[in-house]
């Protein structure tokens, strides 16, 4: 039986990975099954079709080839984890922005009697002024609503574009995919 190249285990991966039958890959491809088991256990094949697409979805975003060796593997979905880890961090500064300008305009509205100048002794000027005062505090609240509702939208795109809320089956996962999920990395 000849030996398979990296293409050619590659292709016999995706064919059991897509619900072919270890027998039936070492049929196709002329080899052992204790050789296509080896190597399946090895490089930890799945036949869950729902994690597959998932995986070669995300090894494509993450530009990891087919035949890359598992060191180049790693090394691409460290990079793609940490361009990943960018955005959640940029999505973590937008919201204390964001969190920081609501609470500005809440105290703002709330404390708009005690803004009032203690010189303007006229009632109705006082009334005026305060009436004033709170359509500016109000007009600073919706700001900061409309602000934190369009953030909101916004990152939502972004966390849908990039995979971040991805649901994930752990029942299917090693304990080695639990442990780097737990670690914050991506699972391999």
């Amino acid at each position: 039986m000849p030996a398979l190249t990296l293409d050619q285990w590659g292709t016999a991966r995706a064919e059991y990975e897509m619900g072919m039958s270890l027998n039936a890959v070492a049929a196709r491809h002329d080899v052992s099954r204790s050789a296509v088991q080896k190597r399946a256990k090895r490089e930890r094949w799945q036949q869950a079709t729902a994690g597959t697409i998932y995986r070669a979805v995300a090894d494509r975003v993450a530009r990891v080839p087919a035949e890359a060796t598992p060191e180049k593997r790693a090394a691409a979905l460290d990079e793609e984890a940490g361009r990943r880890a960018v955005i959640i961090d940029r999505h973590r500064d937008e919201l204390e922005a964001a969190r920081v300008m609501a609470r500005a305009a809440k105290e703002s509205h709330q404390n708009v009697g005690d803004q009032i100048p203690a010189d303007i002794k006229d009632p109705m000027e006082r009334q005026q002024l305060l009436l004033a005062m709170k359509r500016a505090a109000f007009e600073g609240l919706k700001a900061a609503k409309i602000h934190v509702e369009t953030l909101k939208l916004i990152q939502d795109g972004e966390r849908k574009a990039w995979g971040l809320d991805m649901p994930v089956d752990l029942s299917s996962m090693t304990d080695e995919q639990l442990a780097a999920l737990a670690a914050g990395r991506l699972p391999v």
